[in-house]
């Protein structure tokens, strides 16, 4: 079996938040699944997730950012984030 080539999954889509900043409260957050199909189980699983507060889409407006891996399931009320992975792996947001 040869290496895998693959270092990194890519996905070119735009987002819009239908909500205007300035209406969010102040610890609001917009939460990335990486969601995957079982066959087995017929049925989408989540395999990690990210998190951007809105404090971090004010502070670094029109630039990239670099947000953690976090393992399932995903904490919508962000008492408890485990990484996903011991790697440095990363969710790239432009």
């Amino acid at each position: 079996v040869p290496p895998r080539q693959d270092k990194s999954v890519q996905f070119d889509a735009t987002v819009y938040i239908q909500t205007p900043l300035n209406k969010l409260s102040d610890d609001a957050a917009i939460f990335f699944e990486f969601r995957h199909w079982k066959p087995k189980k017929s049925k989408i699983s989540v395999r990690c997730w990210s998190m951007l507060t809105l404090e971090e889409v004010r502070r670094h407006k029109a630039t990239n950012l670099t947000l953690e891996i976090y393992a399932k399931p995903v904490s919508y009320t962000r008492k408890k984030f485990v990484r996903h992975s011991v790697k440095d792996l990363w969710t790239h947001v432009t």
